[in-house]
């Protein structure tokens, strides 16, 4: 029996590497969609401590307006940084 030589010797082998490139794109593509939806809901976390934040500050604000403080009262709630209780410490 004669040897026949294959019919496209030029496509041998040609699947896997193909199918491994495809596999990295889609990887890398994933990779990257998560990579931005990751740091877009840090954003929208960091959004809403800072809003919370300023809330907190302005309901303090409007306590201080409501009821005025003496100035000696005033002075032992300031810490020794200047800040002003628990609302100060969620702003650093």
């Amino acid at each position: 029996m004669a040897w026949l030589p294959r019919s496209r010797p030029a496509q041998d082998g040609f699947l896997l590497p193909l199918s491994t490139a495809a596999s990295l794109l889609l990887m890398l593509s994933s990779l990257s969609l998560q990579a931005v939806a990751l740091q877009s809901r840090s954003q929208v976390n960091a959004g809403q401590r800072l809003r919370q934040a300023e809330d907190q500050l302005m309901s303090a604000a409007q306590h201080l307006v409501a009821d005025p403080l003496k100035v000696d009262q005033l002075s032992s709630q300031v810490g020794e940084a200047g800040q002003v209780g628990p609302v100060a410490e969620l702003l650093l």
